[in-house]
């Protein structure tokens, strides 16, 4: 087949979602190299949606290779493997552009970005700061800097900030709006409540022009047609997938509930490998086209005489072994993981579900002041916020009634209240001892991608537990809808 074809078959598969298509022609066109130029891009980016990672991780060298001098290409290339979690060869790529253009603000910024995400938090600090000597209106590294400390008044970083707002006004929406999430963040530290509130208010404008509004009604319609569907008769009809594996945990919680805490403690076990928001299940689901329990059975019938659960397992673990390797227990925490119990549990029946809740007021205020790069529209007011919460607490209702010996609920409280006791509770519950390294999960070197990626390189505190409570009226409009 010449490269052409090859090419228009893989975005073909890939548009029409036709997975099996789709990866065999990019690990193809990996195979015969050929010269392709900015395609290199698109197939990258295609093999990481797919959370194919070996193939993303080629397919973003070869794009990088393509254009030896080209330093924002190359910023492309590192974005995308540090996107599938090759964060080491993200900097190892853009290490030589650095070293000839020490003053170039975008490679240092993303060098600071991913020093953090490692653990390496005195390297980021550097690199931050060189970027905001060079470009003092970058909303994301004032971001990712206020997430690495608490500013005082006459912290010189937080004058700084105050100096900077109307240079900052003068810059593109992209960049006022983190530095908004910022600059409240700041704002709390010092303890101006209304000023901190004012810049979240404008943020949050800023981001839901941006991204469009919460459809709440239709979100919650979508949640009600779950339970409806996802009962335990029903899935009793279905083939069952035979499936053994443990190796994957799930976790399922809020934005900001704790599940990246409960991610860092897993981990710090020598049998728990890694994890990360995986979105592996959506993944390996693809083929089934839906939701509701008539694409189930339509896609059992499809697949047999053979067994499609089966292989949704195996794309899924080779998803897994894919970033990971073929050995360890991960955790995935993807966020939608919530809306896939009933599948998790058909084709995984074996894997230990973990459910962490937190006070939902706390929820909504961490969600309300926490700018996430993607989607997530309804934590952009407290409006929305409540109504995603109430129809998530009708999906864990839901799951923990179907299966209430399965699923182990851990209270985000009463994890930092006791942690000895939900140490042993939580191993005891994915077939592991608690080892002393669990004891200091703080110390756990391993990437860390989300918005919580300065409080988990801490001991556990519970000073987050009330926070909301200082808010006053500013709450209101949450309290006023959930219930």
């Amino acid at each position: 087949m010449d490269i052409p074809t090859l090419v228009q078959n893989a975005v073909s598969a890939f548009k029409s979602r036709n997975r099996k298509v789709a990866v065999s022609s990019i690990a193809k066109l990996i195979e015969l190299r050929p010269a392709l130029s900015d395609d290199w891009g698109a197939i990258a980016r295609m093999a990481a949606t797919m959370l194919e990672t070996k193939l993303a991780l080629k397919a973003a060298i070869l794009y990088a290779e393509s254009f030896p001098n080209d330093v924002q290409k190359a910023l492309n290339a590192a974005g995308l493997m540090a996107e599938v979690g090759a964060l080491k060869e993200a900097l190892a790529l853009i290490k030589p552009f650095l070293e000839k253009n020490p003053d170039a603000a975008p490679l240092l910024h993303f060098v600071g970005m991913v020093k953090s995400q490692l653990g390496d938090q005195e390297g980021a600090d550097i690199c931050l700061r060189k970027t905001l000597a060079i470009w003092p209106t970058s909303g994301q590294t004032w971001l990712m800097l206020s997430a690495m400390k608490k500013f005082k008044k006459d912290d010189k970083d937080f004058l700084k900030m105050k100096e900077g707002v109307p240079l900052v006004d003068a810059a593109p929406i992209s960049q006022q709006i983190p530095f908004y999430y910022a600059y409240g963040k700041a704002l709390l530290d010092v303890g101006d409540l209304d000023a901190a509130m004012t810049a979240y208010e404008k943020a949050s404008q800023m981001v839901t022009q941006e991204r469009g509004a919460f459809n709440a009604q239709s979100d919650r319609q979508f949640v009600d047609h779950i339970i409806a569907e996802h009962t335990v008769e029903n899935f009793a009809q279905l083939q069952a997938s035979g499936n053994t594996s443990t190796r994957p945990i799930f976790v399922i919680g809020l934005p900001r509930s704790g599940t990246t805490l409960l991610e860092q403690i897993l981990t710090s076990h020598p049998d728990v490998v890694d994890g990360a928001e995986l979105n592996f299940m959506s993944n390996a689901a693809v083929d089934i086209g839906g939701y509701s329990f008539s694409h189930l059975k339509a896609y059992e019938q499809k697949t047999l005489p053979g067994n499609g659960w089966q292989d949704i397992a195996d794309i899924y673990l080779s998803l897994m072994d894919s970033r990971y390797g073929a050995e360890g227990r991960i955790v995935d925490k993807s966020l939608n993981n919530s809306r896939y119990v009933g599948l998790i549990r058909h084709i995984f029946p074996k894997a230990p579900i973990i459910w962490i809740r937190r006070n939902p007021l706390d929820v909504a205020w961490s969600c309300y002041r926490t700018y996430f790069n993607a989607g997530m529209t309804w934590s952009f007011n407290f409006s929305n916020i409540a109504k995603f919460l109430m129809a998530e607490d009708a999906l864990y209702k839901h799951w923990t009634s179907l299966y209430p010996n399965e699923i182990l609920t851990v209270p985000y409280e009463g994890l930092v209240a006791d942690q000895d006791k939900w140490f042993d509770t939580i191993f005891d519950h994915i077939g592991l001892a608690t080892t002393p390294e669990v004891k200091n999960f703080h110390e756990n070197k391993r990437a860390v991608l989300t918005a919580s990626v300065g409080q988990v390189r801490s001991p556990i505190h519970n000073k987050s537990v009330g926070s909301a409570e200082k808010l006053g009226d500013y709450i209101k409009p949450f309290t006023d809808i959930y219930t």
